[in-house]
């Protein structure tokens, strides 16, 4: 039932009740005032007729006796008038002209009954003896029609108050239901997401106040909707931007929610578990087990396509109604490169520290290696016709003292940092080069191939003779690797990304040339990867390797502003990925300006005195001797101080300087310096055994040095480089 309905009826029904009470009451009060009316109407009547009566019933003038009862029923509502005598005969009678005789003559008791007639009666007395009785009825009828037709007015009126009344009650609770029904559409409206809906409201009534409510709530709930969804959205932002993965897992191990990154972490640790929607275990670790055991926070160890990855995993407690049905957060972590990087870090400062040791024994092993490779070819030089045995000795002797130069080099290049020299250069072709070179030496049963790409520029800044002894180091150790054959494949692109090496940081994208060495030899096992790039480092048989070939590759991509990662895999291979930095696409020239000389005019160019500036006695001994075999004129100073000295007295003689870089008391660069303040003019040769690791750099220095000898200086070097710069120096004179 409607509440529309429920109202009418209700009200109505109320009306009802009240209306019927009050008529009612009307009639019976109606009743009784017109029964009192008739009493005294009947009272009043008959003691007029008694006063009038009297006379005629005293003379017995039954004449006037009549007169008087025809006189009596002619009153209004008067039935009949009898008159009897004490001894009950009738002495007169008359009735209305609506009663009949018999009426008349004996009053129905049905009549009487019925209340048609009330009759009354009353004795007249004459001196206090009842003399007659006069009788007399009183007709209802008027009296009832008036009475009805009050009833009938009383009936009307109350229907047409209960029709006032339901139609008031209809109106009214139509106006109700019809705003509860916007109130109930525009609930169902908020119920359904729709908020900030308004309802049309009119008046100042209750229930209009009821509905500005209703709005008031509805929009802020619109608000509060709207603060939410940009809070939600917010913290979507962030957990979607996060590196990190977050899960939210119910108290069973059902996930809740993940982020982009949770979700994909999740699929390597584990697959699947989208189907069921739990979690049951992450990598090897039990996640129930765990979390009995409070095992919160672990590192787990996961092979991912014969590769291997860490992730860092921690469970924190959301407290709920009891710890049983707590929720936990998952925070996940791909701790990958965050391993390879301090691995890569701590590879470089051990290789460092090599490299500081090898640099501090560099310039006096260089300096022995100077004196032994000097004097063997000074005496081969010297000893025409000799016996052929010491003829052999010599050369063995100069032989391993260039060996061991080679290794005192292979040692350094691992730590050396010189990226600002790398010149740009084609890789393609660069690579195209050394695969040509290459394919002439290694074995016929390996097959090594590069295939350039077409229409693509890879420009690298890079030594070109550097890149091809990289690529020598790593397609010999492949060779190795593939004693029954295989096949070695180079391939080079360009890759730009967040984490595209192992050293990178994981929020700064790069971009990096990529040269791959792939080969399907043995592999290198897992606990040798981390190994592989250490000096000295070898799983080859005793006398088949040194172990400075890759630690040599590592040095060289460093020195250059490089990086380098290795995959394998057991039986299925290895791959090498060296990381260069971009050039521009035309490869850069480069130009270097020599320092001007003027020389005096008058200098002889014929006979020529050098300035040698050595710190150790043996080598100084030993430049000498092979400048002077080369027939030029010598005087030696053993710092940088007496090389002061002796340009001050010999200047005017002097052609050439050849000074150490490192030396006590005052170094090279000093010296160098402290001569070009002097205006010193004179050409001037540096030498230094790795001066990159002694402190010195040649850049400080600018155009105020002439040319450069890497130690141990071997005659043929030592001579091209004399002679040129003397040549130089006397040409510019000369002009």
């Amino acid at each position: 039932m409607s509440f529309l309905l429920k109202t009418v009826l209700g009200v109505a029904a109320i009306e009802a009740a009240l209306l019927l009470l009050l008529v009612i009451g009307s009639n019976s009060a109606l009743a009784e005032s017109l029964d009192s009316e008739l009493d005294k109407r009947a009272e009043t009547t008959l003691a007029l007729l008694v006063a009038t009566a009297t006379d005629a019933i005293l003379s017995s003038d039954l004449a006037t006796l009549g007169e008087f009862a025809k006189d009596t029923v002619n009153i209004p509502d008067v039935a009949y008038l009898r008159i009897r005598s004490a001894d009950g005969k009738i002495m007169v009678q008359d009735y209305a002209e609506d009663f009949r005789q018999d009426q008349v003559e004996e009053v129905s008791a049905d009549l009487i009954t019925t209340g048609t007639i009330r009759p009354s009666s009353t004795v007249l007395r004459v001196e206090g003896d009842p003399y007659a009785t006069i009788e007399m009825g009183l007709s209802t009828a008027n009296a009832a029609n008036a009475t009805n037709s009050l009833r009938n007015q009383n009936f009307i009126i109350a229907m047409s108050e209960m029709l006032l009344v339901a139609l008031f009650s209809f109106l009214l609770g139509r106006y109700l239901t019809s705003q509860l029904k916007k109130l109930d559409a525009a609930t169902a409206a908020i119920a359904a997401g729709d908020l900030g809906i308004q309802i049309p409201v009119r008046g100042q009534d209750e229930l209009a106040g009821t509905l500005r409510s209703f709005n008031k709530m509805s929009l802020e709930l619109l608000a509060s909707q709207k603060e939410q969804a940009a809070s939600e959205a917010r913290i979507e932002a962030l957990l979607s931007g996060m590196i990190n993965g977050v899960a939210l897992l119910s108290h069973d191990l059902s996930v809740r929610y993940t982020n982009p990154r949770g979700q994909a972490l999740l699929e390597y640790l584990s697959p699947g578990w989208q189907q069921t929607g739990k979690l049951r275990q992450l990598g090897m670790l039990e996640l129930e087990g765990a979390l009995a055991n409070n095992l919160l926070e672990e590192t787990l160890e996961v092979a991912i396509r014969g590769a291997t990855r860490f992730f860092s995993i921690h469970l924190t407690r959301v407290r709920g109604a009891t710890d049983d049905k707590s929720d936990w957060i998952l925070t996940l972590r791909d701790i990958t490169s965050t391993r390879s990087r301090e691995e890569h870090n701590r590879r470089r400062e051990r290789l460092a520290v090599v490299g500081r040791l090898a640099a501090g024994m560099a310039h006096d092993f260089n300096n022995i290696l100077g004196v032994i490779i000097g004097l063997a070819e000074l005496n081969l030089s010297r000893l025409d016709g000799i016996d052929e045995e010491l003829r052999l000795d010599l050369e063995t002797i100069l032989e391993q003292a260039q060996r061991s130069s080679g290794l005192v080099r292979q040692i350094l290049d691992f730590s050396r940092s010189d990226e600002s020299a790398a010149p740009a250069i084609d890789i393609q072709q660069a690579l195209a080069a050394t695969v040509s070179m290459l394919c002439r030496t290694i074995p016929s049963s390996v097959i090594l191939s590069f295939e350039a790409q077409k229409d693509v520029d890879l420009f690298a800044m890079f030594d070109a003779s550097k890149l091809e002894q990289v690529i020598a180091n790593l397609v010999i150790n492949a060779v190795d690797a593939m004693p029954r054959g295989g096949t070695i494949t180079l391939t080079a692109s360009v890759k730009e990304g967040v984490m595209i090496r192992p050293g990178a940081p994981d929020s700064i994208s790069e971009r990096w040339v990529r040269i791959d060495v792939t080969d399907n030899g043995e592999g290198i096992p897992r606990n040798n990867l981390v190994d592989v790039f250490e000096p000295f480092f070898t799983t080859k048989p005793q006398g088949k390797g040194t172990g400075l070939g890759l630690a040599q590759v590592y040095g060289i991509i460093q020195q250059q502003g490089g990086d380098i990662a290795v995959e394998s895999e057991l039986g299925a291979g290895t791959t090498f990925a060296l990381f260069l930095r971009p050039a521009p696409t035309t490869p850069l020239k480069i130009t270097r300006t020599p320092h001007q000389i003027t020389r005096p005019a008058s200098a002889n160019s014929q006979n020529n005195m050098i300035l040698v500036v050595e710190d150790e006695s043996a080598l100084r001994r030993t430049m000498r001797a092979m400048l002077e075999g080369l027939g030029y004129r010598v005087i030696t100073a053993s710092d940088g101080k007496e090389g002061l000295d002796a340009y001050s007295r010999h200047h005017s003689d002097t052609s050439l300087i050849m000074t150490d870089a490192v030396m006590p008391n005052m170094d090279g660069i000093e010296l160098v310096k402290a001569l070009r303040a002097d205006d010193c003019d004179i050409p001037i040769v540096m030498m230094s055994g790795y001066f990159k690791h002694e402190g010195v750099d040649l850049r400080e220095l600018g155009g105020k040095i002439d040319g450069f000898l890497e130690k141990p200086v071997n005659m043929n070097r030592l001579a091209e480089v004399v002679s040129q710069v003397i040549a130089t120096g006397h040409k510019r004179s000369d002009e």
